[in-house]
């Protein structure tokens, strides 16, 4: 790549990431230097870590006849969405779900929904 250039890495897999972040490094080995604007997939790819599997109930200990937890979803990426749309899926019956819009809450508005949302649970 010549200094200046874009590179646009469209990866199907993460095998194909981690094929991308290995040429990267090699690239640097040899004086080249890159600014990224990445998904946490490339950083996984880039340091060296190996996915796991989604961690399951049970591997919490958790069963149909505990209860309690929180589960807090602090993005929306399309990969976040399928979990906690995957969560409802199997669990959906023992759940209470609120949505909270930060930004409405942090404008202070008299008593949003947001606000009645949060306190019906706390």
């Amino acid at each position: 790549m010549n200094q200046g250039s874009t590179c646009i890495a469209n990866a199907a897999s993460e095998r194909d990431m981690a094929v991308f972040a290995v040429g990267m490094i090699q690239a640097e080995r040899k004086g080249k230097n890159f600014l990224c604007h990445t998904a946490a997939s490339f950083v996984s790819a880039r340091i060296g870590i190996i996915p796991k599997a989604p961690i399951l109930p049970k591997d919490l200990g958790i069963n149909k006849e505990k209860n309690g937890g929180l589960i807090v979803v602090g993005s929306y990426v399309p990969k976040t969405t399928k979990q906690v749309e995957e969560l409802k899926l199997q669990c959906g019956q023992n759940l209470k779900s609120i949505e909270i819009s930060v930004d409405k809450l942090k404008k202070g508005r008299r008593k949003s929904i947001e606000q009645q949302r949060w306190q019906m649970f706390s």
